[in-house]
C-alpha cells in the first residue's frame, strides 16, 4: 500500500525533531565523568559491538550459505548493522526502569564516538564483502 503524499513532508519534520528532543534529553543527563567511572564496561561493550558481534555475524552468514555474488548486498548490510553503536533507545530503558543511567550514558557516548572513528574501517571491510 503506497504511503499518502502528505506524510512525507510531515516525516521530514518529525524524525529530526524527535531525534533532537532525544539528544537534548540525553545531554541533560550526560556526565562526562561517568565515562571514567565506567571505563571497563565501556571497553567491554565496545569490544562486543565492534569485534564480537561482527565476527558472529560473519560466521552466521557463512553458516547460512550467504556467499557468492548474489548475496553481496545482504552481507554488507548485515556487517554494517552488526557493527553499529548503541542507539538512543538504550538510554530510555534505564530511565524507565530506574537502572544505572550514568553507565548507559557512558556506554552510549563511547560507542558512538568509537563508531565515528571506526566508520572508515567498517565501510572498507563491508565494501570487500
Amino acid at each position: 500500500m503506497p504511503r499518502p503524499e502528505f506524510v512525507a513532508p510531515l516525516l521530514d519534520l518529525l524524525i529530526p525533531g524527535s531525534t533532537a528532543l532525544f539528544l537534548f534529553a540525553i545531554g541533560l543527563s550526560l556526565s562526562l565523568t561517568s565515562v571514567v567511572r565506567h571505563h571497563r564496561e565501556c571497553l567491554a561493550l565496545g569490544i562486543v559491538k565492534f569485534v564480537v558481534s561482527p565476527a558472529i555475524m560473519l560466521g552466521l552468514v557463512w553458516l547460512m550459505g550467504l556467499v557468492g555474488e548474489t548475496h553481496h548486498t545482504i552481507r554488507q548490510v548485515l556487517f554494517i548493522e552488526s557493527a553499529t553503536p548503541v542507539a538512543i533507545m538504550a538510554l530510555i530503558v534505564p530511565q524507565l526502569f530506574d537502572l544505572d543511567k550514568d553507565q548507559a550514558n557512558a556506554c552510549w557516548l563511547t560507542t558512538n564516538l568509537a563508531a565515528i572513528g571506526l566508520a572508515y574501517f567498517v565501510l572498507r571491510i563491508a565494501a570487500g564483502l
